[in-house]
C-alpha cells in the first residue's frame, strides 16, 4: 500500500513596489475652476519620459528622473507658443500606489501650484 502524505503549500503574496508608469490624471482646483491635464509615463531604471496632454495641446517630457518615490519631470505643455523657448513647467512630488500630490512650478507665469494626481487605468 502506498502511504501519501498532504504536505503544506504556502503561497507568499510579495508586495510590489508602487510605480509610476502608466497613465495618469492631474487635476487643479482654483479660483472656483478645475484644470486637468494627462500625464502618461514610460519607466526604464532611473529615467522616465512620456507625454503631457492637456487644453493646450500634448507635449513631451523634456527631462524626467525617478529616486525611490520622488519623480521629477519638466515639461513645455501650458506655456504660450511666444515664449515656449525660455517656458517650463517643472514638476516634482512623491508618489505612493495610485496617487500623489504633484507641485507644478510655471517658470513662465511665475506661479505654483500643487495637483491631485490619480492613476487613469489599472496598474501596468
Amino acid at each position: 500500500m502506498i502511504r501519501m502524505t498532504a504536505v503544506p503549500i504556502l503561497f507568499v503574496a510579495l508586495a510590489q513596489k508602487p510605480t509610476i508608469a502608466g497613465k495618469w490624471m492631474a487635476c487643479l482646483t482654483a479660483e472656483g475652476r478645475t484644470g486637468c491635464t494627462t500625464w502618461e509615463f514610460a519607466v526604464k531604471g532611473d529615467s522616465l519620459w512620456g507625454t503631457d496632454t492637456g487644453p493646450d495641446g500634448q507635449s513631451d517630457l523634456i527631462v524626467g528622473h525617478i529616486q525611490g518615490d520622488r519623480v521629477s519631470f519638466k515639461t513645455g505643455n501650458g506655456c504660450t507658443e511666444r515664449v515656449l523657448q525660455r517656458c517650463t513647467v517643472l514638476v516634482s512630488g512623491t508618489y505612493h500606489g495610485d496617487g500623489w500630490k504633484a507641485d507644478v512650478n510655471d517658470t513662465d507665469n511665475q506661479r505654483h501650484h500643487v495637483f491631485t494626481v490619480t492613476r487613469v487605468t489599472g496598474k501596468p
